[in-house]
């Protein structure tokens, strides 16, 4: 055989295929297929998502479709992935912080919610946030206390946020990471 009629014989195979029960030759249908997809690091955020749901989701045309779940368009990939039951509840996380409250000082809360936020794919950040925020400013708060000592000084809850969100933002950032990655309050 020349090599033009290998060419057309494998060129054929692809257009065609046999069969069986009809014993005929039917055009193959030709859609549009993913082959690869990399690697994708969790603490890459809607990235991360998107990746999860693109292996999950077929005949998607647009984001829009990647983001649809029974009728409803979600804003984020992540709240998607949540709506499909991809993610596991954050039920563990609140309770190792509620553990680890128990003995741990407000420094060593704060460097453990980082963790959790870098490392365990929460669902809902936001919610092991202010369920917690409390416990993560102990030492803070008698810091700005202190400053102002002879007077008696009330430091406000959004004065001690603020403080506090500063404070995991220089953790985060000493990981690469800015706390804009993540569902947390602005300063």
């Amino acid at each position: 055989m020349k090599k033009l009629d290998i060419l057309h014989i494998v060129s054929f195979h692809n257009i065609w295929r046999w069969d069986e029960s009809n014993r005929k030759w039917i055009k193959r249908q030709h859609g549009f297929k993913i082959g690869r997809l990399y690697y994708v690091n969790p603490t890459e955020g809607e990235r991360f998502y998107l990746r999860m749901l693109l292996m999950i989701v077929k005949g998607a045309t647009d984001y829009e479709d990647i983001r649809t779940y029974n009728g409803t368009v979600y804003q984020t990939f992540k709240e998607a992935c949540a709506a499909r039951g991809l993610l596991n509840d954050d039920n563990e996380w609140y309770n190792t912080f509620d553990e680890a409250a128990n003995w741990a000082t407000a420094s060593q809360l704060r460097y453990l919610f980082t963790t959790i936020l870098l490392y365990c794919n929460l669902q809902d950040e936001r919610k092991i946030y202010e369920k917690n925020w409390r416990k993560m400013i102990d030492d803070i708060e008698r810091q700005l206390i202190a400053r102002y000592y002879p007077v008696t000084y009330c430091p406000t809850e959004v004065e001690l946020q603020d403080l506090l969100l500063e404070d995991l933002e220089l953790i985060l950032a000493k990981n690469g990471v800015t706390i804009n990655n993540y569902n947390l309050p602005q300063r």
